[in-house]
């Protein structure tokens, strides 16, 4: 049986960075966020909802989905981000649920869901354990508008629609705090593994 560990946490926290840690240190990850855009390019019963959900205006005249208007149409309202989730959610957690099976198919002992959207999907119910990862508001937008090119304006909006640390601190079995220097959380990274891997692993497989 395949022990999957869920990561999640805000945007700009450091996530990404320890997720690519659990690739360095041979753990498989699936990568919810590569699984939504796969299934909003792809899956024709996905791109139909999402048309009959927020019509045509998403869309580019070639039919395909066109993410920053579609961004910037939810981010600016909770209702609408709440209907895109609803909409896309279950597609996603479909293929999650197919990786999930074919690294048992494959003998995995450990597997990492990468997730921003974990508990919201609903995707924690394939966890035995879910780490999440948080930062300060300040460091957080540093890093988002060093990392993706946005306006400021535009941050702002993305990182109001995140939850806060008490949403984390409240539902995830550990909460990584990523305000230091990238040294100190490499460290802190490598002793969750460490300590996941000396918890799910058996002996035998190590």
């Amino acid at each position: 049986m395949t022990a999957v560990i869920g990561l999640t946490g805000q945007s700009g926290s450091g996530k990404s960075f320890l997720s690519g840690r659990f690739r360095e240190r041979g753990i498989p990850v699936i990568d919810a966020d590569r699984v939504s855009h796969r299934v909003t390019g792809e899956d024709p019963g996905c791109l139909s909802s999402l048309r009959e959900a927020f019509g045509d205006g998403i869309f580019d005249p070639d039919g395909s989905l066109n993410r920053k208007t579609l961004g910037t149409l939810v981010f600016s309202d909770p209702e609408r981000l709440k209907l895109l989730n609803e909409t896309v959610f279950p597609f996603i957690t479909r293929e999650i649920e197919r990786q999930i099976t074919a690294a048992e198919s494959l003998g995995e002992a450990l597997l990492l869901l990468d997730a921003p959207t974990l508990y919201e999907a609903g995707a924690d119910r394939f966890c035995c354990c879910v780490a999440a990862v948080c930062a300060p508001f300040d460091l957080r937008l540093e890093r988002i508008l060093r990392r993706d090119g946005l306006s400021r304006e535009a941050a702002l909006l993305r990182l109001s629609a995140q939850n806060d640390d008490a949403f984390y601190r409240e539902r995830a079995d550990i909460v990584l705090y990523n305000d230091g220097t990238k040294e100190e959380f490499l460290q802190k990274a490598d002793g969750l593994i460490d300590a996941l891997i000396r918890r799910f692993t058996p002996p035998a497989t190590k």
